[in-house]
């Protein structure tokens, strides 16, 4: 008896995640349709270069292309390392080689050569797959990166500016930035039924309608309400900087000046 009434519960709970995950699914489709239709209306000149995938790919080759990917020697030593750890990982699973034959249980948490902020949530070690993933793009990451650095005969300046497209290129492959490889998105995914998918395409809209990455709320401060105001003016002025002086609002003040620098990122673009 009680397996009966339970049944019809169930059927009825995976017909709403059906629908939930179809509802969000088609509304991923709409924003993005949007997007791109508006993008399209307002540009002179056909898709802009930040939606164009090719772009993105030729500004990745040009990167690759000053390294030594082609030589064969740098080709083998990259397989045969991704290779090496790949088996070291899955074999902390009880994948393969030994391990496999001889029945090892896998471990709850694996000792992975590697470790990096971006994947410090426990889910990167739970499935193999996630762990092998996050784990080959650092390797690759390490590689790229060392022969960037090894590049000689190049301008110093050239040579930063290098890195720094290095970088940033390897930055943008990593992992954690798709919701497909990264296990901590897909979760979130599961628990909300597609919820935080929308919730993300719809930040990642508006920040490039804004033409810039945002990191609060840009209407979750009012002056006045919950931020302070200062009255201040510019003292010292550069090519690089300006340096404010506020005006004190105490009857004493520090004998030594307090100077703030606050972040500088996205300050030089």
């Amino acid at each position: 008896g009680a397996e009966s009434e339970s049944e019809p519960k169930n059927h009825a709970q995976a017909g709403d995640d059906a629908s939930q995950w179809a509802d969000a699914a088609q509304r991923l489709q709409n924003l993005w349709t949007d997007f791109q239709t508006e993008q399209l209306a307002q540009s002179s000149h056909g898709m802009p270069p930040f939606m164009d995938f090719s772009h993105w790919l030729a500004g990745g080759e040009q990167v690759m292309r000053q390294l030594v990917f082609a030589n064969p020697e740098v080709q083998r030593g990259l397989w045969e390392d991704g290779l090496q750890l790949t088996q070291a990982v899955l074999g902390q699973f009880g994948i393969g080689g030994d391990s496999l034959s001889s029945g090892a249980e896998p471990q709850v948490e694996p000792r992975l050569p590697r470790a990096d902020a971006r994947f410090a949530d426990p889910s990167w070690r739970k499935q193999p797959f996630f762990a092998v993933v996050h784990q080959l793009y650092l390797l690759l990451s390490e590689q790229v990166l060392n022969l960037a650095e090894s590049i000689e005969g190049v301008d110093e300046a050239k040579k930063r500016q290098m890195l720094f497209a290095t970088r940033a290129f390897l930055d943008g492959l990593s992992p954690a930035n798709f919701p497909l490889t990264n296990p901590v998105a897909l979760e979130r995914a599961v628990e909300t039924r597609g919820e935080s998918l929308v919730k993300g395409m719809e930040n990642v809209l508006a920040d490039l309608r804004r033409g810039q990455l945002s990191h609060t709320n840009p209407t979750a401060f009012r002056v006045g309400e919950n931020i302070a105001n200062t009255p201040g003016k510019v003292v010292h002025q550069t090519s690089l900087y300006e340096l404010i002086q506020y005006t004190p609002t105490t009857p004493s003040v520090l004998a030594t000046p307090l100077v703030i620098f606050p972040p500088w990122i996205n300050r030089f673009y």
